[in-house]
């Protein structure tokens, strides 16, 4: 039987809807330590450091020092700092009261970094000569040895609520990355025609990327931000401005508390 150019692309989106979830299934499943993951090194200095894997719900207390990978998140509380040691080279403190989440990225010849914040601050300590960090805070991003003398480093993000001081109002609890993490799965096939569309114009098109974006109290979504990473082919503009539209028609429930500032990985193969 012959199949029409129609079918042929019915077919193509079927396959292409069923893997995407495949992607986000395993993107979620708990994280293990596998080789080349690591990303950095965190050494606790003060206070309480916890790290967290994005859409688990697994948190874990730092009480000395530990490895931590791409997608990982720290968070700091108001008498907490830490030292991020990364694979290149670079060296990063933690300030108190801050959140931020890592992505690798790497190489031929050099690995790479991102380091993604969401409340907070970081001091840049030392930069390295094995690869490039860079650092994002409300949508901008700039290399990190030009951080610390930057606007962007005194850009001011919303102050950080404790979980326990939010979900006393109203018996409200903020947003979790479990929730986040569900409501923007089923947005798939929204993400997956983005990913159609650009694969007509770039065949090879294959790799990651990360969404960056603020949720308000009301939750709607704010400043979204996407990170790109392609092992094969290239992203588009075009591609990109459709998964900003995808991610800014995505409703989440209304909470208490200040913003929520967050980071979403989808895989495209």
């Amino acid at each position: 039987m012959k199949i029409t150019r129609r079918q042929l692309i019915l077919l193509l989106f079927v396959f292409g809807v069923f893997f995407l979830g495949l992607s986000f299934y395993v993107n979620y499943q708990p994280a293990t330590r596998t080789s080349g993951s690591k990303i950095a090194r965190v050494v606790r200095e003060t206070g309480e450091v916890t790290w967290y894997s994005q859409g688990l719900g697994q948190r874990k207390l730092v009480t000395s020092e530990m490895e931590i990978g791409s997608f990982d998140s720290l968070e700091t509380n108001d008498l907490g700092e830490a030292t991020l040691y990364f694979e290149n080279g670079y060296q990063v403190r933690v300030l108190p009261n801050t959140v931020l989440s890592l992505e690798k990225k790497t190489t031929e010849q050099n690995v790479d970094a991102d380091l993604v914040l969401q409340h907070g601050n970081v001091e840049v300590e030392k930069v390295g000569s094995l690869g490039e960090l860079s650092i994002s805070k409300k949508g901008h991003r700039i290399s990190a040895s030009e951080y610390n003398e930057s606007d962007l480093k005194r850009l001011q993000l919303p102050a950080k609520q404790p979980i326990s001081e939010t979900a006393a109002v109203d018996g409200k609890y903020p947003l979790s990355e479990q929730e986040i993490s569900n409501v923007v799965s089923h947005h798939q096939t929204e993400f997956f025609k983005c990913y159609t569309h650009l694969l007509q114009k770039h065949p090879q098109a294959r790799g990651e990327v990360i969404l960056n974006f603020t949720i308000q109290s009301a939750g709607r979504v704010e400043l979204p931000e996407v990170l790109p990473q392609w092992s094969q082919g290239t992203g588009t503009e075009e591609f990109n401005r459709c998964l900003k539209d995808v991610i800014s028609r995505i409703e989440f429930r209304s909470f208490k508390g200040s913003s929520i500032t967050t980071v979403f990985p989808l895989k495209f193969e």
